[in-house]
C-alpha cells in the first residue's frame, strides 16, 4: 500500500417511531420504500412534461376554484397569487461559474441543484442523467433548481416558471392545483386513489376538516445502513448529507452516527431521498458525469405517507454496488476524521475523491486539487502539466479512457483515487469493507502528511513514486530509486502512512490486514494480523532491497517499524531485527528504549517541510527530546539508519 497502492454496532434510535408502525423485517421494508411508485436504475429517465401544479397561474386557478366551491369560507377570498420562488435553469459558461456552483453544492443549505429538469414525470430514478438536448462540454451542463423570489444568485440562468409554495394551511389549494394539473401519481400517494375534478369535493378539508379526507403531510424519517461484509452485520452511513424533496421543493438533512435521519420539512406525495456524496471531508465521484460535473448524488429511496415508518435502507455490496462502494469509502473517511481529530493530526478536509469499483490501477493520493500539485509535479518530472497528468492517468491509476487524457478544470482534479475496490478481499470475505477502510486510512495518512510537509516536499514523493511505477512497475522498488535521496523520502512517507494506518486499525478493530502478494490465484487477498503484536515484530531491511515478493507492512525498508517503536509503550524488541537488503543476513536486533508521548501527534508535528529522510527526522527528535538523545541514537542505529 502507498501513495500508489497495487466499532461497535449500535441499534437505531427507535424512540421517534411509534410502536404500531415498526417493521420486523427492515430489509424488506427498505426495498419497498426505495421502489415505491417508480423504478430505480443507474440512469434517470424522464417521461412527459407535466403541467406545473405550482406555477403562479395554476395556483391562482386553485384558489379561485376553492373560493367558488366554498364561498362560505372567506379565508382565501380576494387572494392574488404572487411568486414565492422561481424555477430556473442555470447555464454556466465560465470556470468561475463552475467554481461558484461547487461552492453552492458544498455549502449552501437553501439551494438544491439538479442535473435534470424538475417539471417532468420521472419514469426511472437513478444517479446519472444524459440530457438529449445538450451537445456542449460535459463540465458546463445546465443545472436546475428553484430559488426564492428576489434571490441574488450571481450566476447566468433562465427563469423557466414563477412558482408559489403553498403554506401549511393551504393544503386544499395544493390538492386542487395537483388535480387541475393531473398529477395522479402524487394524488394516489396522498389519498390511495385517483382524484378527478368530479370527486374533488370528497378529498378537500374545506371549512369543516373533521368531515373530509385530508392529504397527510409527513416528516421523512428513517435510516441508511451499510452491510458489513466482514461480520455480516450493519453499520450506519455516518454523517452523510441527504437531499429530501419532490419536484421544486427540496431540503437537506444529515444522518447521525448510526445512519438515522430526520427531515427538516414536512411533505406530501411521493418524496425522494438522495444521498449526496459531499461533506466537510470530501466530495466522492464515481461516474464520468460526476467526475466532470457538479451533482454527485444518488437516488436511494422514495417514500410517502403510507410507508414513512418503514424507511430503513441497507446498502448491499451485491444489489447496491454503486452505493456500497461509495459508502465504504465514506465511512472510512469519517472514521479517519474522528481518529485524527482526537489525536492532533490534520484530517482529510475539502478533498476531491474518485471512487472506482473496478480497474487495474493503484490507489493514490496526488493532491492535485487541494494543493494544486500539477505545476510542481511537472517541474520535478520534466514533463508538461498535460503530459504528467496523462502519464499518471495511464500508468498509475490506469483509468478506463484510451488515448490522450487532458487536464481537467482545477476544481475537478482528484486529491485521492480509489480504484479496483472489488479486489479488496480477505480469505473469507470478498469485497471486505474493512480492507477498504484500511486502504482509506493509509491514503488519508498521506493526505495529512501533505498538509503538514507542504506542496514542494510532497510533490517530490509523488513524482518519485510515479517514476518507479513507470520504470519498475513498483512505486517503492528498492529504496534507492529513482535516486538514493528519493528512496529515503519514500521510506519516510510510506513509513508514516503505514504507521498511522495501523494505529487507526488498532483503535477500531485491534487488528489489521496483511496483503498476501505471494498468492498467485488472488494476489489481493488479505490476512488478519493482531495489533499491536504485528507491528511489534518488525523486520527492517537495508537498501537496496531485493525481496520484493516478501514485502509486508512489518517487513520492508519503510520507517513504519521505527515510528511504531518511538510511540509504543513497550521496549525490549525481542522479535524485531535488521536484515541485509537481500534478506540473507541478520545484522542486529532492534533496541527500543525511547519513550515519547504515545500518540501519532508525537511524530506528526515533527514532519515539517524540511523533513525528507530518516536523518532529518532524527535531528528533529534530538532537538525535541534532548534528554533521550542516547536512546534516540541507539534505536536509529539499530534500524540501520
Amino acid at each position: 500500500m502507498g501513495l500508489f497502492l497495487n466499532s461497535c454496532e449500535k441499534e437505531f434510535e427507535e424512540t421517534r417511531i411509534p410502536e404500531d408502525k415498526k417493521q420486523t423485517n427492515n430489509k424488506t421494508a427498505s426495498i419497498n420504500a426505495r421502489t415505491a411508485g417508480v423504478a430505480k436504475g443507474e440512469e434517470i429517465i424522464l417521461g412527459k412534461k407535466l403541467l406545473n401544479a405550482y406555477s403562479v397561474e395554476t395556483m391562482q386557478s386553485a384558489f379561485d376554484f376553492y373560493n367558488n366551491m366554498f364561498p362560505e369560507d372567506s379565508q382565501f377570498l380576494g387572494i392574488v397569487v404572487q411568486a414565492t420562488h422561481q424555477y430556473i435553469k442555470i447555464t454556466p459558461s465560465t470556470e468561475q461559474d463552475l467554481i461558484a456552483l461547487e461552492e453552492i453544492a458544498n455549502n449552501n443549505e437553501e439551494i438544491v441543484l439538479h442535473k435534470h429538469p424538475l417539471d417532468y414525470q420521472i419514469i426511472q430514478q437513478g444517479s446519472d442523467y444524459n440530457d438529449p438536448n445538450y451537445a456542449g462540454e460535459a463540465e458546463y451542463k445546465p443545472l436546475y433548481t428553484s430559488i426564492p423570489a428576489g434571490y441574488d444568485l450571481n450566476l447566468p440562468y433562465e427563469v423557466l416558471d414563477n412558482l408559489y409554495k403553498p403554506t401549511d394551511n393551504e393544503n386544499d389549494i395544493e390538492t386542487i392545483a395537483m388535480v387541475l394539473s393531473d398529477w395522479q401519481d402524487e394524488l394516489q400517494a396522498d389519498f390511495g386513489k385517483p382524484v378527478s375534478i368530479n370527486d374533488i369535493r370528497d378529498v378537500l378539508a374545506g371549512p369543516n376538516p373533521s368531515q373530509r379526507l385530508i392529504a397527510r403531510k409527513f416528516l421523512p424519517i428513517g435510516a441508511v445502513q451499510m452491510h458489513l461484509t466482514d461480520t455480516n452485520g450493519l453499520e450506519g452511513l455516518k454523517s452523510a448529507k441527504l437531499n429530501i424533496g419532490r419536484y421544486f421543493w427540496w431540503s437537506h438533512t444529515y444522518t447521525n452516527e448510526v445512519g438515522f435521519y430526520v427531515g427538516q420539512e414536512y411533505y406530501r406525495g411521493n418524496v425522494n431521498i438522495r444521498s449526496v456524496w459531499r461533506n466537510y471531508t470530501a466530495t466522492l465521484r464515481m461516474s464520468g458525469n460526476e467526475m466532470l460535473g457538479i451533482d454527485v448524488s444518488d437516488h436511494i429511496m422514495t417514500m410517502n405517507a403510507g410507508n414513512v415508518y418503514t424507511n430503513y435502507l441497507i446498502f448491499n455490496q451485491h444489489s447496491d454496488q454503486r452505493l456500497w462502494y461509495k459508502g465504504a469509502v465514506h465511512n472510512g473517511l469519517h472514521k479517519y476524521l474522528q481518529y485524527t481529530v482526537a489525536n492532533g493530526v490534520l484530517p482529510v478536509a475539502g478533498a476531491n475523491i474518485w471512487v472506482w469499483k473496478t480497474g487495474n490501477g493503484a490507489a493514490s493520493t496526488p493532491m492535485f486539487h487541494k494543493m494544486n500539485t500539477i505545476p510542481l509535479l511537472s517541474q520535478f518530472s520534466g514533463m508538461s502539466p498535460n503530459g504528467f497528468f496523462n502519464t499518471f492517468y495511464h500508468n498509475v491509476i490506469r483509468g478506463p479512457l484510451l488515448g490522450s487524457v487532458a487536464l481537467l478544470l482545477p476544481h475537478l482534479m482528484p486529491d485521492q483515487i480509489y480504484t479496483s475496490l472489488d479486489t479488496k478481499s480477505t480469505i473469507t470475505t470478498p469485497q471486505s469493507n474493512r480492507v477498504i477502510e484500511q486502504l482509506v486510512f493509509h491514503e488519508s495518512s498521506h493526505f495529512s502528511h501533505a498538509l503538514k510537509c507542504g506542496a514542494i516536499n510532497y510533490s517530490k514523493i509523488v513524482s518519485a513514486e510515479m517514476i518507479n511505477t513507470i520504470d519498475y512497475q513498483d512505486p517503492y522498488y528498492n529504496g534507492v530509486s529513482p535516486t538514493v535521496a528519493a528512496g529515503q523520502q519514500i521510506a519516510l512517507a510510506e513509513g508514516w502512512a503505514t504507521y498511522l494506518e495501523n494505529r487507526c486499525m488498532q483503535h477500531y478493530y485491534n487488528y489489521s490486514f496483511e496483503r498476501n502478494s505471494n498468492n498467485p490465484i488472488s494476489p489481493n487477498v488479505s490476512e488478519i494480523k493482531a495489533l499491536p503484536s504485528y507491528m511489534e515484530t518488525f523486520t527492517m531491511f537495508q537498501t537496496p532491497f531485493t525481496l520484493f515478493s516478501q514485502r509486508r507492512d512489518n517487513k520492508n525498508f519503510f520507517l513504519s517499524g521505527l515510528l511504531w517503536d518511538l510511540t509504543d509503550t513497550s521496549s525490549n524488541e525481542t522479535d524485531s531485527y535488521l536484515f541485509s537488503g537481500s534478506g540473507n543476513q541478520q545484522l542486529s536486533q532492534i533496541i527500543d528504549n525511547v519513550s515519547v508521548p504515545s500518540t501519532p501527534l508525537s511524530i506528526y508535528y515533527l514532519l515539517g517541510s524540511d523533513i525528507y529522510t530518516a536523518s532529518d527526522l532524527k535531528t528533529r527528535l534530538l532537538l525535541t527530546y534532548p534528554a533521550q538523545s542516547t536512546n534516540i541514537k541507539t534505536i536509529f542505529r539499530s534500524y540501520g539508519l
